[in-house]
């Protein structure tokens, strides 16, 4: 049986593409690529943060290292479904990502302190390692709360010979309002409809025919963070930061 890697180091290289430059780029990459285990999915991420979301406005400063924690999960999820919980890291131009696997409510649980001694029960050293930077972290900050949930649509292909290499095309990514009794849910779209979000993610830099095809659209790499637009566009405005202290880190 194939174990789900659960460690990655890589580079990550953004690009807004049109609808039609993503379908033309997925029509050339086909030679090349295949779809991933995944796939076609629909993906979603529950953000964690200070309560002043230190996290994220440090991020947008654009400094030398950064770092992320999220539970990510394809489709719904209940509270006994399988998900996986991260921490995303970024030193330079280099991204390191590690997550493990536990149950969505035991996920959610860990991450407010609940249920540590139960969660590091039966889990491998690596797991252990994981989760105790994630307790680690969780704890330096004084705790971390849900900040930002965010879903999108992906398609997912991995290099045939490059195994290395892999793209993401992300559209429809909507940060979400979960609705209450007097509330309904409501979807904030941020990125603009009919542009698509790609990532390539490699180790070797971009191969030939993807930056011959970068070059004859004359696409050049950007930035673009799900978390870091939502917070820009739906959280920001809405959030009143007097009365917080904020923890400085080194």
């Amino acid at each position: 049986m194939k174990m789900m890697k659960d460690v990655f180091k890589r580079r990550e290289i953004k690009y807004v593409l049109t609808s039609k430059q993503a379908t033309l780029l997925q029509q050339i990459a086909s030679k090349y690529m295949v779809e991933d285990k995944f796939g076609r999915s629909n993906v979603k991420s529950i953000y964690f943060d200070t309560p002043n979301y230190v996290l994220i406005r440090r991020s947008l400063e654009k400094p030398l290292y950064k770092e992320k924690f999220r539970i990510r999960f394809y489709g719904e999820a209940g509270a006994g479904d399988d998900v996986f919980l991260e921490v995303k890291k970024k030193l330079k131009h280099v991204v390191y990502k590690r997550r493990v696997k536990l149950e969505y409510q035991e996920a959610l649980d860990f991450m407010a302190g609940k249920n540590d001694q139960e969660v590091f029960k039966d889990k491998s050293s690596k797991e252990l390692q994981i989760l105790k930077e994630l307790q680690y972290a969780r704890d330096f900050y004084g705790g971390l709360i849900r900040s930002a949930h965010i879903e999108y649509d992906r398609i997912a292909l991995t290099g045939i010979e490059d195994k290395n290499l892999r793209l993401t095309f992300d559209c429809n990514i909507c940060m979400v309002s979960e609705g209450s009794k007097n509330k309904e849910t409501q979807l904030h779209r941020i990125l603009p409809e009919g542009k698509v979000l790609l990532e390539v993610k490699t180790l070797n830099g971009l191969p030939l025919w993807l930056r011959e095809f970068m070059g004859k659209e004359k696409i050049t790499k950007g930035s673009f963070s799900k978390y870091g637009e939502a917070y820009k566009k739906c959280i920001k405005g809405s959030f009143d930061y007097e009365g917080f202290e904020e923890r400085r880190v080194g």
